[in-house]
C-alpha cells in the first residue's frame, strides 16, 4: 500500500496531523499556563500596594516588623495560594513567613520589580522566587516608605504551585485537548477520503496505461472520451492519453499497412523486373545459339522484343527512382507563376502521334481566357504524361481522350478524361497503389507506378487527384491548382 501514492500521501497526512498534535498540545500546554497567570497577575496587580495601604506596615520612622510579619500572617491566612516577602531597597529578603529551610535564596532581582512598578510592562511578568534557586514566578509589588523596601507577594506560591499542576489534568484541559484531537482526527479522515477520490481517477487512469501496455501498444481504448470538457490536470491529462493512444494505434496501423504494402511492392518490383528480364535473357540466348540458322529478319525481330524488354525494365527503374525521390522529400516543388492552358497543349502534342496511331482522338478544352496557375511545371508537365499514358492504354479505337481546363475562383478544375471501359467500383480504393493495375494482364500495360507518381506529385503541391468511372462509362480524372491571375 505504501508503495502506492495514496499510501504515501496519507502516510503524509498521518504524519502531518500528528505533529499538528503535538504542537497543538504543547500550545496549549504553555499558552493555558501563561493565560492563568496573566489573569491572575492582572486581578491581583494591585494587592500589594492595597496592603501597604491598609496596614502600617511601614512609616518615616522605618519599617514596623511586627506589623509586617501580622499581616503576613493574616493575608495568607486569608489565601493560601500567596507568599509575602519583606524586600530590601537593594533586594535582600528582610521578612517572610515559612518555615526553616524553605527559603534557598536571600536576595530577588529588582529589574522585574521596576518594570512592573513603571506601569508599562507585558504580562504575565516574572520575577525571583525565594523558595527556589533558579525559579520565578508572578508577583505583585509596592515600595513601601522612601528607601524602606518593597512589599513583594509572589501570586503563584507553593501551595498554588501544587493546586495549579493537579488542575493541568482537570476538565478543561482535557476538554480542549479532547475537542482538538477529535478535530484532528476528523480532519484525517476528511484527507484520506479526499485523498481516495483525487487519487481514484488516477488510478484507473494508471490501470488504462498498464492494460494498454500489455496489450503491446496496438489494442485500442474502449470508452475513449474525445469530447469530455477537462476539468483539472487529471482529465487532460487522461484525455490527453486517450488521444495519443488513439493517434498511436492509428500510426500502428498504418505501420502494419505500410509494411504490408512494402512486402506487395518488394514482390511486385521482383516480379516486375523478373518478368522483362527473363523475357529479354531468352530472345538473347535464342539469338546467340541459333543465329546461323535465323534469318535477317528473324534476328532483327527477336533484338527488336529484346529491346522493348529492355526499355519496359528502364522505364520501371526510372519510375521506382522517381518515386523514390518524391517520397523521400528530396524533389520539393519549384513553384512558379504559368499558363496551364499552354502546357495542356504543350503535352497533348506529344501524344497527339501515338494517339493516332491507336485511332484515338486526343482533345484539349480550356476557355480564351485561361488563367494563370501556381506549380511546379516540370512536375506537374508529369503528371499530364502518367495520365494520358494512362489513358492511351484503356482506351479503345475510335475512342476519346480530352484535357479540360475549368476555372473555379481561386483555383482552376483540371480534368484528364477518356471513353474506355471504364473502372469498377471495387478497383477505385486502390486505384492510386503502386503496382496496382485494374488489367495487368494487357500486353500493354504500364508499370503500375504512374498513377502512385501522379497522386504524390500533387500532395506535395497541396492538391489531391480523384476519379470517378463507371464500368463502360470511361474514367475522369480530376484535380485542382491555385489560380494566380487572369490571362
Amino acid at each position: 500500500m505504501w508503495h502506492t501514492l495514496y499510501g504515501r500521501l496519507a502516510l503524509l497526512l498521518l504524519t502531518i496531523v500528528v505533529l499538528i498534535g503535538v504542537l497543538l498540545t504543547a500550545v496549549v500546554h504553555f499558552t493555558l499556563e501563561d493565560y492563568q497567570e496573566e489573569v491572575a497577575q492582572k486581578l491581583h496587580r494591585d494587592l500589594a500596594k492595597h496592603i501597604v495601604k491598609m496596614s502600617p506596615v511601614a512609616s518615616d520612622a522605618g519599617v514596623n516588623m511586627a506589623a509586617v510579619e501580622e499581616v503576613f500572617h493574616h493575608a495568607m491566612a486569608v489565601n493560601p495560594s500567596i507568599e509575602m516577602y519583606l524586600l530590601g531597597a537593594d533586594g535582600l529578603v528582610l521578612a517572610y513567613v515559612a518555615e526553616h529551610g524553605k527559603i534557598k535564596r536571600e536576595r530577588v532581582d529588582l529589574a522585574p520589580i521596576h518594570r512592573f512598578l513603571s506601569g508599562d510592562a507585558l504580562l504575565p511578568l516574572r520575577a525571583d522566587d525565594p523558595r527556589q534557586v533558579d525559579g520565578q514566578k508572578i508577583f505583585s509589588v509596592a515600595p513601601l516608605a522612601p528607601a524602606a523596601g518593597y512589599l513583594y507577594v509572589i501570586l503563584g506560591g507553593e501551595q498554588h504551585e501544587n493546586i495549579a499542576s493537579l488542575a493541568r489534568g482537570g476538565y478543561v484541559p482535557k476538554l480542549v485537548l479532547t475537542a482538538a484531537g477529535a478535530s484532528l482526527l476528523f480532519a484525517l479522515i476528511a484527507g484520506l477520503l479526499a485523498f481516495g477520490l483525487l487519487t481514484r481517477r488516477l488510478r484507473r487512469f494508471a490501470r488504462k496505461v498498464e492494460d494498454f501496455r500489455t496489450g503491446g501498444f496496438a489494442t485500442p481504448l474502449m470508452g475513449v472520451r474525445g469530447t469530455t470538457t477537462a476539468v483539472d490536470e487529471i482529465d487532460r491529462l487522461d484525455r490527453t492519453f486517450d488521444e495519443m493512444a488513439g493517434r498511436l494505434h492509428e500510426q500502428m496501423h498504418r505501420l502494419a499497412a505500410a509494411d504490408r504494402l512494402r512486402r506487395e511492392l518488394v514482390a511486385n518490383v521482383s516480379h516486375d523486373l523478373r518478368t522483362p528480364l527473363a523475357a529479354m535473357q531468352g530472345y538473347l540466348d535464342t539469338l546467340l545459339l541459333q543465329h546461323e540458322r535465323l534469318d535477317t529478319r528473324a534476328q532483327r525481330e527477336y533484338i527488336e522484343i529484346a529491346r522493348r524488354h529492355s526499355q519496359r525494365l528502364a522505364d520501371l527503374i526510372q519510375e521506382l527512382f522517381d518515386l523514390a525521390k518524391l517520397d523521400s522529400g528530396e524533389a520539393q516543388p519549384q513553384c512558379e507563376p504559368f499558363a496551364i492552358a499552354e502546357l495542356m497543349q504543350d503535352v497533348a502534342q506529344k501524344f497527339r502521334l501515338s494517339a493516332q496511331q491507336k485511332g484515338v482522338t486526343l482533345d484539349v478544352e480550356a476557355p480564351p481566357a485561361a488563367p494563370f496557375v501556381t506549380a511546379d511545371i516540370g512536375l506537374i508537365e508529369r503528371v499530364f504524361q502518367n495520365l494520358i499514358d494512362n489513358a492511351l492504354h484503356h482506351t479503345p479505337q475510335g475512342g476519346t481522350i480530352r484535357l479540360r481546363l475549368v476555372p473555379n475562383g481561386a483555383v482552376a478544375r483540371i480534368e484528364v478524361s477518356d471513353t474506355g471501359d471504364g473502372i469498377a467500383p471495387h478497383h477505385l480504393p486502390y486505384l492510386f497503389e503502386r503496382f496496382y493495375r485494374v488489367q495487368d494482364n494487357r500486353p500493354a500495360g504500364g508499370t503500375g507506378l504512374g498513377l502512385a507518381i501522379a497522386r504524390r506529385i500533387l500532395e506535395l503541391h497541396g492538391s489531391r487527384i480523384r476519379v470517378e468511372s463507371q464500368p463502360g462509362a470511361g474514367a475522369t480524372f480530376h484535380f485542382y491548382l491555385p489560380v494566380t491571375r487572369a490571362a
